[in-house]
């Protein structure tokens, strides 16, 4: 059992890696507010290698909510870990199986401890909760060393589903139908 004293030192670690470090923090392209997802993945990986070591530190979607036959917007923060320069490279995901691949060619290669956010466009037609897999370097194109492409294929997932009904929205759509709040 966990005495106040360690559990006020746990909730002021947890608020020096939070708050203080910024994991946990997304790298917004448009800043904070309502069409702006929390960030939904956070990776460590080992220390830095000789070669480059493409990581996915975080990704979300813009907007927050999705919904069915609405497009979307997949932001996915990628570093160069490695002490090498990562070349060209190709970001792809697949956000439905009837779909074809989404994919983004990043031309500039990134330098080490170097950061990019690539954006992915997407759209579903129908209510969908499934883990989508986020491609670092679709082509294998980065010479990652022996261990390098382990960590190239991450596990998202996509949750896309109708807004609730409620009263207003059956109102404002002239149902016959009465409800309360």
């Amino acid at each position: 059992m966990m005495t106040n004293k360690a559990a006020r030192m746990t909730v002021i670690l947890w608020w020096l890696l939070f708050a203080v470090i910024g994991i946990g923090k997304p790298e917004s392209a448009h800043g904070t507010g309502p069409d702006t997802a929390t960030l939904t993945y956070m990776q460590m990986s080992s220390p830095p290698t000789a070669y480059p070591d493409l990581v996915l530190l975080g990704a979300w979607t813009v907007p927050a909510v999705l919904q069915p036959a609405e497009p979307f917007t997949l932001y996915v923060v990628i570093q160069n870990r490695g002490n090498d320069k990562a070349g060209s490279f190709v970001t792809g995901v697949e956000f439905d199986v009837d779909q074809e691949a989404v994919r983004t060619t990043f031309d500039e290669g990134l330098l080490p401890g170097q950061r990019a956010i690539i954006q992915l466009d997407g759209h579903v037609d129908h209510p969908l909760i499934a883990p989508i897999y986020i491609v670092l370097d679709v082509d294998q194109n980065v010479d990652e060393g022996p261990v390098g492409e382990r960590n190239n294929c991450v596990p998202f997932l996509l949750t896309i589903d109708y807004p609730p009904v409620n009263a207003e929205t059956l109102w404002q759509h002239g149902s016959a139908v009465v409800m309360s709040r």
